[in-house]
């Protein structure tokens, strides 16, 4: 995270018009809804007191952040529709740190029945809380990065974290979790993801 104090790719974020952004990702996300309801089967009844279904869409949400800041600008309507439609968020529900070595997954209604019931114990959210306000927060708030947006980070994180616990067959997320999902939503937002999409 201390890296990020000084990532261009978070600052140049930090400059976009927020009005004209907030207006665009909100549009974006409506488009992310439907099309995750269409591609995503099982998806549609997705909604639980910890995983939701508004949590799993931070992550159309960073691709869509490290696009508009790797161009400089919005995407066009095609650039949006490519992000939305491709296979790499199942991938990262699925693999993690692995996605780059699948080649095709499809989630099915039984693994987000499985996702649902992930928990956080009230010792790892305060280990979250701690991780996004003592580091985090300061961090973005040092740049002027819209609170909204740093938001979008740590839900995103959290989700991801999810994923790993149920991924290493666990339906409690543990401390590690958090790191590694800290780490996975930071590295989406600031590698190159064009191979990917």
């Amino acid at each position: 995270m201390d890296s990020f104090r000084r990532a261009e790719k978070l600052i140049k974020l930090s400059k976009f018009d927020l009005d004209r952004l907030y207006k665009y990702i909100n549009k974006s996300k409506v488009g992310t809804i439907k099309t995750a309801k269409k591609e995503l089967v099982g998806i549609i009844s997705f909604s639980a007191k910890e995983m939701k279904f508004i949590s799993f869409t931070t992550i159309y949400d960073i691709i869509i952040y490290n696009f508009m800041v790797e161009f400089g600008r919005k995407l066009d309507s095609k650039e949006l529709r490519i992000c939305l439609e491709s296979n790499l968020v199942e991938k990262l529900i699925f693999a993690q740190d692995n996605f780059i070595n699948i080649n095709e997954v499809h989630l099915d209604r039984n693994y987000f029945k499985q996702l649902k019931k992930i928990k956080f114990s009230k010792e790892v959210r305060k280990f979250d809380k701690f991780i996004y306000n003592e580091y985090w927060q300061y961090i973005t708030t040092e740049i002027l990065l819209d609170c909204s947006i740093c938001a979008t980070f740590g839900i995103c994180s959290n989700f991801l974290a999810g994923c790993y616990a149920l991924s290493n067959g666990r339906d409690e997320v543990i401390h590690e979790d958090v790191i590694s999902g800290w780490i996975l939503t930071l590295k989406l937002f600031d590698m190159d993801l064009k191979h990917y999409i």
